[in-house]
């Protein structure tokens, strides 16, 4: 018997209201390239594999996602805004367990009521990396769900990808983050 069926109603979740990305931080690019010109893209069958020498990294991405590019770091955007993802490429010296806590730290300064619930060391295409979950509540009660994952070598600190995504999408949405995520690769120096 489904959980429907026992007189299990789905939470009713609070209306967005229209500005609620901004209010989050969260921006889409002024202007997004014409469909099929984007940076570095290779179409690999509703993904793409976006590429780039200068922020040193190489992904998978849905075809239908944003691409939004500043000077230090790479944003996926869910066409929706459901999901976001920030990569990017750790160049200087940095101390891992330094490197671990100033995530945590700006996560739990930029997020309402974040909270880490899990660190597992893990590896991504080969390279060692530390994988932080956590979770956090909107002011307005909107649940949101965190990880990151933290790529290092010899103990210091090469890549961070960071993931944000509404719990109400998490189901159909953390695959698709799993996919982006397990695909890093980190180019030559």
């Amino acid at each position: 018997m489904g959980a429907g069926q026992k007189g299990v109603v789905s939470p009713q979740l609070p209306r967005l209201e229209g500005d609620i990305l901004q209010r989050w931080g969260w921006h889409l690019p002024d202007e997004l390239p014409p469909a099929g010109e984007k940076k570095g893209a290779v179409d690999i069958g509703g993904f793409a594999r976006y590429s780039n020498e200068q922020q040193g990294l190489s992904f998978i991405y849905p075809e239908k996602w944003n691409i939004q590019e500043e000077e230090e770091a790479i944003h996926l955007l869910h066409p929706e805004g459901f999901a976001r993802v920030t990569m990017l490429r750790i160049w200087e010296d940095s101390d891992l367990q330094a490197a671990l806590e100033s995530v945590e730290e700006h996560l739990a300064q930029e997020y309402h009521d974040f909270a880490v619930t899990s660190r597992t060391k893990v590896m991504v295409n080969g390279i060692d990396a530390w994988r932080v979950d956590g979770q956090s509540t909107s002011t307005e009660g909107i649940n949101v769900i965190h990880n990151f994952l933290l790529l290092y070598e010899s103990g210091l600190a090469r890549a961070l990808a960071l993931c944000a995504l509404l719990e109400d999408q998490y189901v159909t949405l953390s695959p698709i983050v799993e996919q982006i995520s397990g695909s890093i690769t980190l180019l030559e120096d």
